[in-house]
């Protein structure tokens, strides 16, 4: 159960941030948001994928990834629409795009790195 505590803080921290009124953020260049956002859900496709895959000890479930990275697209969308009801904000499916493309990352990466240390793991055993 506490695997699940550091994706659901995650998820509280991205709904606060997108529910600030556009008058209260600054106007970065688009590139600073696309990074922003990538890293959002980067960080939330390997919280999701590691509670989901019952931690980092165990073998790299490929549910898991995929479940992750929809749980993280999902909430990309939702958050997106959310958006709909602050003040100043719009929908933004660069956003989303984004979001999707963290997202992805991080599930492969996951999925790299996993892989990778069972493997060097195993060579030691």
């Amino acid at each position: 159960m506490l695997l699940w505590l550091p994706p659901s803080v995650w998820m509280g921290i991205i709904f606060a941030a997108s529910s600030m009124p556009a008058s209260a953020l600054p106007s970065p260049p688009e590139y600073v948001m696309f990074l922003a956002h990538f890293l959002e859900f980067f960080v939330l496709g390997i919280l999701f994928f590691r509670a989901l895959n019952g931690g980092l000890r165990n073998p790299v479930s490929l549910a898991a990834l995929a479940v992750a990275f929809l749980f993280c697209v999902v909430y990309g969308a939702l958050d997106e629409f959310h958006q709909l009801f602050v003040p100043g904000r719009v929908p933004d499916l660069l956003d989303l795009a984004s979001d999707t493309i963290g997202a992805a990352t991080a599930c492969l990466f996951s999925w790299l790195a996993l892989t990778a240390f069972r493997r060097a793991r195993s060579r030691v055993d």
